[in-house]
């Protein structure tokens, strides 16, 4: 069976990794537990690929807009986290009878699989859904060809799987010494139903056998739980030698054979297991997204060397999620952005508590759901994928050196220069606010002119509104470059969280903030 992927492109190159300094990107953009899942890491499969992105995208949209192919998804996916799990245990066992026996169960698990998706397909077309995804329409043929094959190996086959799924129960003999320790054990029968339970303990102090040799004298005991290590060994030791002089002659001529054809037909499906999980786990995402009436769209995929980023009515989803669910008549505040030849940096401004950080982590996260393969959260966009994602937020500052929190800022952005190139981008919150305010804006003005002169997209969100008065001086010192210029952040009513791209007046939020307390030169004279 030929390999191919659902979420890259046959024939494509190494996929192409997106750089960061960070010890984890997703919490500091504050969505690690957006992004989180126990069965599948998001951000392992960022890419900045153009051509990976858009291969997934059709992958992804396929999914979300074809219930039946979800569910196939998820109900084909724990079939192969079976036999990629049984097949661990096999192997385990070397060529032991336990390890024919988990042939079997492998066997009867991949005629499940190929069953389930088959019948996933046909519910597809039942849907009158087309698939745009090459790698579903590959997956589709190869199911294909292994139908015929699997309905008669499966036929054949039948009567040994029927045999060894009817067992329910085995009755074992232990003839016992004088002293009633057993000294020899057989087994006595194999039997197509469990035995029961005996309610009541006077039946045993009585005596009072029935003649139903599947009834227990005394409530069954769970073996893990009354059993030292080594009587459960002694208990599978004659159990499995039972078991094995029964069944082992007539498995062992097939287990070659079984094994032989299930890795030919399931293992080359066994790949597609962690791009399944990323599907499954994408599509849930997006869903609760949807599912708060949170609006998404398709962006525009634009190459790499155009650098394009201009998005209309995006949003934070990490925190628009956890407002709906909390209110969901909340209103979600939406911007606009858009680096050109006059702002590819941008300087943010703005009170506290006026929305700085949460913008500049919702820009993280939006290039990380597009270059997951993912709709974005906004309302219109084209965006160029960048192979690099770069932040400095306070949580990420530890004062680890001689010279305190200062020190470890400066440490932090010398990796990040290190490695960033002109197709980076780069998220700065409150760096160097640690020091005075003169020593942070020489400080920041050194930085945003380097940053300008590799050409990065960037925000800078800082208190410092000084800063923005050196923007002439820093354009000049990388002319040619990307541009600096300004954002600002309101403060109140409808203008919090509002981010614009006008110059910032921190005389009126300073007249805001004593109004609002108290402090103005009036009311405190009074």
């Amino acid at each position: 069976m030929e390999l191919f992927s659902l979420i890259y492109p046959s024939n494509t190159a190494e996929d192409s990794p997106v750089r960061t300094t960070a010890r984890d990107l997703i919490a500091n953009l504050g969505a690690d537990w957006f992004f989180h899942s126990r069965d599948c890491r998001l951000i392992d499969y960022l890419t900045s690929s153009p051509t990976v992105i858009e291969y997934r995208r059709t992958a992804l949209r396929d999914v979300m807009e074809c219930p039946p192919l979800l569910q196939m998804l998820r109900d084909a996916g724990e079939l192969l986290g079976q036999i990629e799990e049984n097949s661990k245990r096999r192997d385990s066992g070397n060529d032991s009878f336990e390890s024919q026996l988990f042939t079997i169960r492998e066997l009867e698990i991949y005629v499940d699989l190929v069953n389930c998706m088959q019948n996933g397909f046909k519910a597809v077309e039942a849907e009158e859904f087309t698939l745009r995804s090459d790698g579903f329409k590959a997956l589709r043929a190869s199911v294909e060809e292994q139908v015929q094959t699997v309905d008669e190996l499966s036929k054949g086959l039948s009567r040994m799987v029927l045999a060894i799924e009817n067992i329910k129960s085995v009755t074992i003999g232990f003839n016992l010494d004088t002293n009633l320790f057993p000294f020899e054990a057989g087994l006595l029968s194999i039997n197509d139903r469990p035995v029961r339970s005996r309610e009541l303990i006077d039946r045993l102090l009585s005596l009072e056998f029935e003649k139903d040799d599947l009834t227990a004298l005394a409530p069954m005991t769970a073996v893990s739980k009354r059993l030292t290590a080594r009587e459960r060994e002694s208990v599978d030791m004659v159990f499995m030698g039972a078991m094995r002089k029964v069944y082992g002659g007539a498995l062992r001529p097939w287990a070659p054979m079984i094994r032989k054809y299930v890795a030919a037909g399931a293992c080359p499906w066994l790949h597609l297991l962690p791009e399944m999980r990323y599907l499954i786990v994408a599509a849930d995402l997006l869903t609760g997204l949807t599912d708060q009436g949170l609006r998404l769209c398709w962006a525009t995929v634009c190459p790499k060397e155009e650098k394009t980023f201009e998005v209309k009515g995006m949003y934070n989803p990490a925190l628009a999620m956890k407002l709906k669910e909390s209110n969901p008549d909340a209103k979600i505040v939406c911007n606009d952005l858009s680096f050109d030849g006059d702002g590819g940096i941008y300087i943010l401004t703005g009170p506290n508590s006026g929305g700085k950080s949460i913008f500049a982590c919702g820009i993280g996260i939006l290039q990380i759901m597009f270059q997951l393969g993912m709709p974005i959260p906004a309302s219109d966009g084209a965006v160029s994928p960048v192979d690099g994602i770069f932040t400095h937020f306070p949580n990420e500052v530890e004062a680890s050196t001689a010279d305190g929190r200062l020190g470890s800022e400066c440490a932090l952005v010398k990796r990040i220069f290190e490695k960033l190139t002109p197709n980076s981008l780069v998220l700065l919150d409150e760096t160097f606010s640690g020091t005075g305010s003169f020593e942070g804006s020489f400080l920041a003005a050194d930085v945003l002119a380097a940053l300008s002169a590799r050409g990065v997209h960037a925000i800078y969100c800082t208190h410092m509104h000084e800063l923005t008065t050196h923007i002439p001086e820093i354009n000049s010192r990388a002319e040619g470059c990307a541009k600096i210029a300004t954002l600002s952040a309101g403060s109140e009513g409808d203008e919090r969280f509002r981010i614009l791209r006008r110059a910032p007046d921190g005389r009126s939020y300073a007249a805001r903030i004593a109004a609002k307390y108290g402090l103005s030169y009036e009311e405190l004279m009074v």
